[in-house]
């Protein structure tokens, strides 16, 4: 398991909380879950996160704002988008706000580990994180 690689999950429900935090653990990644924007922005100020993975049911404007806080210039931090929806308006809204990927919930099995590790394989932060934690 990669200690130094936190995902923060951003779900207003704790039901989809814990099972995108069993499939982060599944990942052999470490979950840091929060249920707001607000708490979300707290914790990315606190902590270095490799990725997010939030779920659409945030508003508009508060995915926007998700996006901007982890886009850091040469170290931005890849936003996972999970949606209720599967259809292509929601797809297209989210890729718009800046997701590096699209989910639909519930995930098939696997779905949210591919979807981490591609946006990890992307990732200048993750690969600093990874290279100092084999050191």
């Amino acid at each position: 398991m990669f200690n130094a690689s936190p995902i923060l999950i951003v779900s207003a429900d704790a039901t989809h909380r814990d099972k995108l935090a069993d499939e982060v653990l599944k990942s052999g990644l470490r979950p840091v879950s929060c249920d707001t924007l607000a708490s979300a922005k707290t914790l990315m100020g606190t902590e270095q996160f490799s990725a997010v993975v939030a779920e659409d049911s945030l508003r508009n404007e508060e995915l926007r704002t998700l996006m901007k806080d982890a886009d850091r210039g040469s170290d931005r931090v890849p936003v996972i988008v999970v949606s209720q929806s599967e259809n292509w308006e929601s797809y297209l809204a989210a890729m718009g706000t800046g997701a590096c990927d699209y989910v639909a919930y519930p995930p098939a099995a696997g779905e949210v580990e591919r979807a981490l590790w591609s946006a990890l394989s992307q990732s200048s932060r993750f690969s600093r994180l990874f290279l100092q934690s084999a050191a």
